[in-house]
């Protein structure tokens, strides 16, 4: 094989093993049935993941989150209905 074949390979392999690294949960498309615009998600979850890091107050025990980063941790609140989101 060439070394352009084999160049090919190596970052199909690369991009496969990205993508599977950093699948989303919970579902960006879950949460939008939730959230009426992306924008508003992005103010939401955002203003969440400032208020953990300042206060470190947490609505579920710090075990039960699936991410580890606190932006995460906002969007799983969000999916979980744990921030209530008034529609206008």
């Amino acid at each position: 094989m060439s070394i352009v074949l084999y160049f090919f390979l190596y970052c199909s392999i690369l991009i496969i093993e990205r993508e599977s690294d950093s699948v989303i949960y919970p579902s960006i498309d879950k949460i939008l049935n939730i959230v009426d615009s992306k924008y508003a998600l992005v103010y939401i979850v955002a203003d969440r993941a400032k208020q953990m890091t300042r206060t470190g107050y947490y609505q579920k025990p710090i075990k039960e989150y699936k991410s580890a980063k606190n932006i995460g941790r906002a969007l799983e609140e969000v999916y979980d209905g744990l921030i209530h989101i008034e529609k206008h």
